[in-house]
């Protein structure tokens, strides 16, 4: 149980800590990158983001934090981690975790919302 809340504290101290900056908004909703979290070596870069949504979509979630991979010079991209909450800005209670995108990588089109974030992770 200790360590459940050591856990609990620091996912809460990760958001609290995050500076959040605003790259897009598609379909009502905005889509952040923390740039403090960008890490990795090579080609690879690993970084969180968010998407906030305006109102709670059917299943209650009205926020998404989530861990991405990118891959800079292969223009590819997926997922490693997501977790979903009931309130805006990734607060609030924690509905749904899930582990890495079993669809694996997946190209990113130019000039699309993904090859933004991939520019933003990469540096570019």
């Amino acid at each position: 149980m200790k360590k459940l809340y050591a856990l609990a504290l620091l996912l809460t101290a990760h958001c609290a800590q995050a500076e959040w900056v605003s790259l897009a908004e598609q379909n009502g909703a905005t889509f952040y990158i923390d740039l403090q979290t960008v890490t990795g070596t090579g080609e690879l870069r690993q970084v969180w983001e968010m998407m906030d949504m305006p109102q709670p979509d059917a299943e209650g979630v009205r926020s998404v934090r989530f861990q991405m991979e990118y891959d800079c010079k292969g223009k590819r991209s997926r997922g490693l981690e997501m977790l979903a909450f009931a309130e805006s800005m990734s607060v609030g209670k924690e509905m749904a975790r899930l582990g890495e995108d079993p669809e694996g990588w997946e190209d990113v089109e130019a000039g699309s919302l993904y090859d933004q974030r991939l520019r933003a992770a990469c540096g570019k």
